[in-house]
């Protein structure tokens, strides 16, 4: 992950699934992943091993963001 893209709108098509798969256990299933939430549990999935598709980080605190791969 060596690049960040921002997104201004929530009609942007990674914002509609994340909302999706947050909100829809059938399309969490059916795609064989699931989201995390926050910093710790992040890096707890990465030091298992997970493979990351995204990660989705509010401008504010991008600047405080600092993960470790």
């Amino acid at each position: 992950m060596d690049f960040i893209t921002k997104i201004t709108s929530s009609q942007n098509p990674a914002i509609k699934r994340l909302k999706l798969l947050l909100v829809k256990s059938r399309e969490r299933k059916k795609k064989s992943c699931f989201v995390i939430e926050g910093e710790r549990e992040l890096l707890r999935a990465m030091e298992k091993g997970y493979q990351l598709e995204s990660i989705f980080v509010k401008e504010k605190y991008l600047k405080d963001f600092q993960l470790k791969i």
